[in-house]
């Protein structure tokens, strides 16, 4: 290969890298463009699970969040049906383990409610792992918790406190305990010490 098609191909591969259209692909949303996302990731069945929400410029806050999943051209599920009714349908959960000044683990998700069912996007980041997911729930029973595919997940999740002072509800700490017991990874903080690490 000579040295211009060497410098050529380089160029194109990092104009491919670079491209708005590349980087969509692995950030793929399922939010229109009047709304922001919460959380989005493209699951190992390479659907997509996408929490988005409206922006209210009158209230300085949001107007509605909604979670779907399915694909961009064929919508499964929208939860709830209005989305301005989201206080109704979202509990929320933020748990933060520090040992000494360090961050060693954080852990929360948001669990959209379903009749029986739940529907919990969560993430949960420590010294030895970084996953991502959803996990859905009959009641109380684990019925399948599917991971997102690597380096499709982004949430620039509002935080715990600006969720609740929008009106989400805070899970209670018995379903709290449940869930994460059910999704965390072995040897989560979580499991250990929650009393100590609920962050507010």
């Amino acid at each position: 290969m000579s040295m211009k098609q060497l410098v050529l191909r380089t160029v194109l591969t990092a104009l491919a890298i670079a491209s708005p259209r590349c980087a969509f692909a692995q950030k793929a949303s399922l939010c229109t463009e009047q709304e922001d996302f919460l959380f989005t990731c493209t699951l190992e069945s390479k659907k997509i699970v996408s929490a988005c929400a409206e922006v209210d410029a009158a209230q300085n806050g949001y107007k509605s969040i909604v979670y779907r999943y399915g694909a961009k051209d064929a919508i499964e599920l929208s939860i709830p049906k209005a989305p301005t009714d989201f206080r109704t349908a979202i509990r929320v959960s933020e748990w933060t383990n520090k040992q000494s000044s360090k961050l060693t683990e954080d852990d929360r998700y948001l669990r959209f409610l379903n009749g029986r069912y739940s529907y919990l996007a969560y993430t949960s980041t420590g010294d030895n792992f970084d996953i991502a997911g959803l996990a859905l729930f009959d009641g109380a029973k684990l019925v399948k918790n599917e991971k997102c595919q690597p380096d499709s997940f982004d949430s620039p999740m509002l935080s715990f406190n600006e969720l609740l002072n929008l009106g989400v509800r805070e899970e209670r700490a018995a379903g709290e305990k449940r869930f994460w017991k059910a999704i965390a990874p072995p040897g989560s903080a979580v499991l250990r010490h929650p009393s100590e690490m609920r962050s507010k």
